[in-house]
């Protein structure tokens, strides 16, 4: 594993505003990113990851690490978010998690898919070709990048993994596949419509309910936020192939996990696919921790 090294430009501008907030703010929000990476044997290949690690005025061990799939893209806005929920919710043990984003910009196709589709809608066929491998991911993830993070941090008690789109497939099938890795799950609109996949992912799920992990999953509305829950559960015509099935998945965990702390959900009516990352997260994150510290969300 090579040492770390700062990143580029245009990140530490963002580590700056970051830090740079007025007032008392600023000495909790201090912070500063790196990056890394590792040759995974699992994969075959070159992994980069970037790491936001806070600086405090009392140091102390992290004891919370937030895992971003899709770091490339989410990973400054997800740091911006974890700082004000820390903020405004009261949740100022926020403000000593590392969060961590692993970056995948031309494999997400392979990595966070469940199974190998030559035909997938909204796919051309060279990358369908090269789909269904969640399971490899997940090793790299189980036998090289969380060896990383645990020896690094050997003090942690929250492991949490967030990913979107087909990157909340992945967290999905994390979940089912190797639950012990982390101690909460939150997929922001997964990609509930792969083929062939909702038959089979509700049960699986429901097999692995444990009061020791945590999953939330939120579902986006349409594009125009027009469309209500009911209508899309009840909708007969195709009009949306891709909300319905996480909306049919959503109901049916929402049902048979009544009364149950394990599982939590939401469809949020005015956010669609885009804009849903941050707000599920930060509703995952408030209502993971108030519950373990018996508050009410």
């Amino acid at each position: 594993m090579r040492p770390f090294i700062i990143l580029p430009l245009y990140l530490l501008c963002l580590s700056f505003l970051v830090s740079c907030k007025s007032g008392h703010t600023a000495a909790k929000t201090k912070g500063y990113f790196l990056t890394d990476s590792l040759y995974s044997k699992v994969l075959g290949e070159m992994r980069y990851y970037d790491w936001y690690e806070p600086v405090s005025a009392r140091p102390q061990p992290p004891t919370g690490v937030l895992v971003v799939l899709d770091g490339q893209a989410l990973l400054g806005n997800t740091v911006e978010s974890v700082k004000a929920l820390a903020t405004e919710a009261g949740l100022t043990e926020l403000n000593n998690w590392v969060i961590l984003g692993v970056g995948n910009i031309w494999t997400r196709d392979r990595d966070y898919t469940p199974s190998r589709q030559l035909q997938v809608p909204h796919m051309d066929s060279m990358s369908a070709a090269h789909t269904g491998g969640v399971f490899a991911f997940l090793q790299f993830m189980e036998q090289e990048l969380m060896p990383v993070i645990n020896r690094r941090y050997p003090q942690l008690k929250h492991r949490v993994l967030l990913g979107h789109s087909f990157g909340g497939l992945a967290v999905l099938e994390c979940f089912v596949r190797k639950a012990e890795l982390f101690t909460h799950y939150i997929a922001a609109d997964p990609s509930l419509w792969w083929p062939a996949y909702e038959p089979v992912i509700t049960p699986q799920l429901l097999k692995q309910q444990s009061n020791n992990r945590s999953l939330y999953m939120a579902v986006a509305n349409v594009a125009d936020h027009t469309a209500r829950f009911d209508q899309l559960l009840a909708d007969s015509t195709g009009a949306y192939p891709l909300q319905q099935p996480g909306v049919r998945v959503l109901n049916s965990l929402q049902k048979q996990t009544a009364g149950q702390r394990w599982f939590q959900g939401r469809f949020f009516a005015n956010h669609d696919h885009q804009s849903i990352v941050q707000p599920a997260c930060s509703e995952a994150l408030r209502l993971f921790l108030k519950k373990e510290n018996n508050q009410q969300p």
